[in-house]
C-alpha cells in the first residue's frame, strides 16, 4: 500500500480507504476517530455525537462498546477479549463498506 493525496479527500492509503463521495477537503481535516466515523457514516464530521448511538442501533449495543474499547486501547487502558473486539470492529468496517 502507498499513501497518495486525493484532491477531494486529502491523503489516502491506496487499497485501504476510498474517499466518501461527499467528502471535501474542509471536512476531511478532521483527525479524531469520532469525527472521521461521523464523516463516513453521515457525510458530516460535526455529527460525531451521533456515532455511538448509530452504531448501537444499526448493528448492536456491543459495537459502540467495541469502538470505545478500541479508543481506550490506543492509550493503553484496555483489557478484554481481543477476538470479540475484532468481531465487533469488523461489523463497523462492514457497515462502512456497505455505505459506499
Amino acid at each position: 500500500m502507498r499513501t497518495v493525496r486525493d484532491p477531494t479527500c486529502g491523503p489516502i492509503t491506496t487499497g485501504a480507504h476510498r474517499c466518501h463521495p461527499h467528502a471535501t477537503p474542509s471536512r476531511t481535516s478532521s483527525t479524531t476517530t469520532h469525527r472521521l466515523l461521523a464523516l463516513a457514516l453521515f457525510a458530516e464530521a460535526n455529527r460525531e455525537g451521533d456515532v455511538y448511538a448509530t452504531l448501537n442501533n444499526r448493528l448492536n449495543p456491543r459495537t459502540g462498546d467495541a469502538l470505545r474499547a478500541c479508543k481506550q486501547g490506543a492509550h493503553g487502558d484496555w483489557t478484554g477479549d481481543a477476538r470479540n473486539l475484532v468481531d465487533e470492529l469488523e461489523r463497523i468496517v462492514g457497515l462502512l463498506a456497505r455505505q459506499r
